[in-house]
């Protein structure tokens, strides 16, 4: 939730009812008179307004007041009025664009009211104080899984000491948000409405920023998370290697918390594979909204569709204003910026408002330059010493972070091999304390721990300079070109095969380049050193592998890709992570013979190790997928024993039944039907369940179960009005026991009252509740849901088609036509 109770949303609020209190007499203009209304109430106790956000702002800046409030600044203090003072009321489900707001005044004097609101501001004030000491989630932080953080006071405390000046150059530290220092964005506002209302949904959701480099969008993130926190379960992933068990651990977090809604923040979200490869996948949904960064050139949202319920993005864009208010916000904060910045001639200041992203803006008034020579000023002063050559290393790390690659401290000596490994290593254990300080970060990204600079587009701007040496001996060159690929020809040639982390390293190095456009340097490097690959593919393990076959794969080798897959299938595991992806692999990868085998293979696995629920039902996965009739039988009856001593494991029992509804019997969807009503009791918001529950209903239910399936769904609809999922498959029954159903009328009443509303909607609800209607329904309400659904999908051929097969009586009793 926002922190409704801040100053700055205070000062908002106080100046939107000051102007609602003075309009009768404010000088406004014609077109916000037309498109706003404030009245006073019948019993002079307060205020109805009905008017748009773009009204409202406009209104704000009539008065005393010079500039007015945007419309996120407006929506910001509507809010700060109604959850924090409580003293202004709405409708719930407002879709208009228009606002209905009711303002509960104390006096008809604007005087006393505006005293009266301080005094109440004072008073919410001083309840929240004693609140704020307690610790709200003593009991969730038990069940955190090993590898995240839950995000509290004592998590911002730790991260937000130290300096925090807007002018440092680690733009979105946790210290900028905590201690204050965080510029207002204008789009924050937007941010956090997309990020409640993600939260109203039972499955897995995904708020994606995305903007260009140095646009702001960590920042924005951390800002985001900070105002939840409060009030909200946010979590954040852990530094960790790849791990294909993270959805696992978060779902058995889920069931702990009782399938309470939490937040992950994670980011740069297509960067971090071991999240992405799950979410591809991902079969399961819990009440979780990953909040994530990304740049677009990175985007790959649309791969996540089959493992997210619901994907919102916001795009972050710094419009002339708003570099505006950053500037003047950062002059507050700092005198010395602001005494450049009444330096610069007008020419410069135009330069300055130029700048594309919130990061150059800083740097530039921070240094009173241009970025490019605020750099290479940097790098010409850099050390360049045979025994601490910070240059060389500045330069190898900026080669690969160019492309998101961190550098491993440990391959850095390979990639400059004129410099002994002591001296390079030297510089390593100084690099973020003296010369670099600023300017370089170490970071976890990939499973690689290494040495990145703060933010690429330095890392990118360090590698195209081209800049005039002066006349000093002492400075440095620019970088050259070729040096990655000087780099990574010096790496392969050294590289010992049994250091297991350097060549991961690499492979994954090699991986992101080719993503990242560079891959015909990939291509050629692998093909200019075939010996030294192939000496490096040997004694692998298949976490090695894993990024072997990912490496092929980015650099469009599917021959060399597939060799890797059948070797991944035919090594055995040595561990439960192997395992688990080794099934992952052979579902995606393997031949008929290969499925088979794995299966056999896991089912023997399973029988000594019972209590790994995410390869079991991987298992389950493969064998619905490919298993012969025994091994779907010995499946199901190996689950149906194992449930019955894990009742409450519905991550394996899900997957049970979708087993269970392609190749069960009737006794065993008779029983699985008794296991969702039973999961439903303890679980009601769990949409999953309740599709299968529906599901099997519908298949093999009894009368009495159908209609008590219908019952119960029609109330769970009416507080979950926003899942479509479930309503299709409920329509679904009503359909099949229509002339059973005594309350018909005043069902399909409501679904109609539903659909009416929704401006956009899968094309298969549309089909399953005209089917509704053709079997049961007045003339009237059927013209005018087909006119409906052919007016907002004209595109849609099986709409279409459907509609003329089952209506065209109807269709020819209309005016209606294409």
């Amino acid at each position: 939730m926002t922190n409704y109770g801040s100053q700055k949303s205070k000062e908002r609020a106080k100046r939107l009812l000051e102007v609602l209190l003075d309009y009768p007499q404010l000088v406004v203009d014609d077109k916000v008179k037309k498109s706003l209304k404030v009245n006073p109430l019948n019993n002079s106790s307060g205020l109805f307004v009905l008017g748009t956000l773009k009204s409202l702002s406009e209104l704000t800046k009539a008065g005393k007041y010079q500039e007015r409030l945007t419309e996120s600044h407006v929506q910001e203090a509507i809010a700060y009025l109604e959850k924090y003072l409580g003293i202004l009321t709405r409708p719930k489900n407002q879709g208009s664009r228009e606002w209905e707001l009711t303002i509960k005044l104390w006096h008809s004097d604007k005087k006393k009211n505006l005293e009266q609101f301080e005094q109440e501001c004072k008073r919410k004030d001083a309840e929240k104080k004693p609140q704020a000491s307690k610790d709200p989630w003593v009991w969730v932080r038990k069940f955190i899984p090993s590898n995240f953080d839950l995000l509290d006071e004592k998590f911002f405390e730790d991260r937000g000491k130290g300096e925090a000046r807007i002018l440092r150059l680690s733009s979105a530290t946790w210290s900028l948000v905590t201690q204050g220092n965080y510029i207002e964005r204008d789009q924050q506002q937007d941010a956090l409405a997309l990020a409640e209302e993600l939260a109203k949904y039972d499955g897995i959701s995904l708020l994606l920023i995305r903007g260009e480099p140095g646009a702001g969008k960590t920042a924005l993130m951390r800002w985001l998370a900070y105002q939840l926190y409060q009030e909200r379960i946010v979590l954040q992933k852990k530094p960790h290697r790849e791990d294909f068990y993270w959805i696992e651990s978060l779902r058995e977090f889920s069931k702990q918390i009782r399938n309470q809604h939490f937040y992950l923040i994670a980011d740069d979200l297509f960067r971090d594979d071991s999240i992405v490869e799950e979410l591809k996948t991902n079969e399961f949904q819990f009440p979780l909204t990953l909040i994530s960064t990304t740049n677009f050139h990175d985007n790959k949202q649309e791969e996540l569709r089959r493992g997210i319920h619901r994907i919102k993005h916001l795009d972050l864009e710094l419009h002339q204003t708003e570099k505006e208010r950053i500037l003047h916000g950062i002059c507050q904060q700092d005198p010395e910026a602001k005494a450049r910045l009444d330096k610069m001639t007008s020419v410069e200041s135009l330069h300055l408002m130029a700048a594309s992203t919130m990061l150059v803006v800083m740097l530039q008034l921070s240094e009173g330059k241009e970025f490019d020579s605020i750099i290479a000023d940097v790098i010409k002063r850099l050390p360049c010493e045979k025994d601490y050559p910070v240059y060389e290393v500045f330069g190898v790390i900026c080669s690969f972070f160019q492309y998101g690659i961190t550098t491993l401290p440990k391959v850095l000596p390979l990639c400059l091999p004129e410099c002994s490994k002591k001296a390079v290593m030297n510089v390593v254990n100084n690099a973020t304390k003296v010369e670099l300080n600023g300017l370089l970060n170490t970071m976890s990204k990939d499973g690689f721990e290494g040495l990145t600079t703060i933010h690429e587009l330095i890392a990118k701007t360090a590698i195209t300079l081209r800049y005039t040496r002066s006349k000093k001996q002492t400075e440095n060159l620019p970088y050259y070109p070729d040096s990655l690929e000087d780099y990574l020809t010096s790496i392969i040639k050294n590289l010992d095969p049994t250091k297991q982390d350097e060549k991961r390293w690499l492979f994954n190095a090699l991986r992101r380049l080719a993503l990242n456009g560079k891959l015909e340097l990939v291509r050629q490097i692998l093909t200019d050193y075939p010996e030294q690959i192939q000496s490096l593919e040997q004694k692998s393990k298949i976490y090695d592998y894993s990024y072997l076959a990912k490496m092929y794969e980015a650099a469009d080798l599917p021959a060399k890709q597939k060799n890797i897959l059948n070797k991944i299938i035919s090594i055995e595991p040595e561990n439960e992570w192997e395992w688990f992806y080794r099934l992952s692999v052979t579902e995606k990868h393997g031949s008929e013979e290969q499925k088979q085998e794995v299966i056999c293979q896991t089912a023997v696995f399973l029988k000594d190790h019972p209590e790994n629920t995410g390869i079991r039902t991987k298992y389950l996965v493969l064998v619905a997928e490919c298993g012969t009739e025994d091994q779907k039988k010995e499946a199901i009856d190996q689950t149906m024993l194992w449930l019955e001593q894990n009742p409450e494991d519905m991550l394996v029992g899900l997957q049970y039944l979708e087993l269970i509804k392609q190749y069960g019997n009737c006794k065993q969807k008779k029983e699985a039907i008794n296991q969702t009503t039973i999961w439903l009791q303890n679980y009601p918001n769990h949409t999953l369940v309740r599709v299968q529950h529906l599901a099997l209903i519908e298949e093999i239910g009894t009368t009495k179960q159908i209609q008590k399936a219908i019952v119960q769904t029609t109330d769970w609809l009416q507080k979950h009005p926003e899942n479509s999922t479930v309503r299709l498959y409920y329509l679904v029954l009503v359909r099949k026991a229509i002339k059973d159903i005594v309350d018909i009328e005043l069902i399909i009443s409501n679904q109609w009252q539903w659909f009416n509303q929704q401006e956009e909607l899968e094309q298969s609800l549309w089909i399953v509740f005209l089917s509704v209607l053709y079997v049961y329904a007045q003339p009237e309400l059927i013209q005018r849901a087909v006119n409906i659904a052919l007016c907002k999908y004209p595109n849609d051929r099986e709409i279409q088609e459907f509609v003329y097969s089952y209506f065209q009586e109807y269709l020819d009793a209309t005016d209606f036509s294409l």
